[in-house]
């Protein structure tokens, strides 16, 4: 099939079924650049559908089920976070990068035993962990 955008002779299920003049690469540029163009409408709409009370309930009964199904590792999270209103542990800057940190618990049965890690540093954490 031939896309209308890129202008390539491109196979068949490049294409999805529903738009068959444009190919999955292009259509998927053309959304991204959409979004881009008009990010500020697009925040606004997600922020929107994210308060929408079937959402909010649907993220409320994934957290509830998530705590019923790691004891531990909730049982920790509430420790450290007494500790750091009540100020007996200070937040610090990521380990790796200075950042603005959170918590990551290498050993969730000491709970205040923490490592400081920026967002992208505490996921490649667990994912090395996992990986492990």
């Amino acid at each position: 099939m031939f896309c209308k955008s890129c202008q390539q002779e491109k196979p068949v299920m490049d294409f999805y079924v529903s738009n068959q003049s444009r190919c999955m690469e292009c259509v998927r540029k053309a959304a991204r650049a959409n979004r881009l163009a008009k990010i500020d409408y697009y925040r606004a709409y997600d922020r929107k559908r994210a308060s929408m009370p079937h959402r909010m309930q649907k993220n409320r009964d994934i957290t509830e089920r998530w705590k019923v199904l790691n004891p531990l590792r909730r049982a920790a999270q509430v420790k450290l976070g007494n500790a750091l209103r009540d100020g007996r542990v200070k937040r610090l800057p990521c380990l790796i990068c200075g950042g603005k940190a959170e918590a990551h618990h290498t050993d969730y049965s000491a709970p205040l035993d923490v490592v400081w890690l920026c967002p992208p540093h505490h996921k490649q954490a667990h994912a090395l962990a996992k990986a492990a």
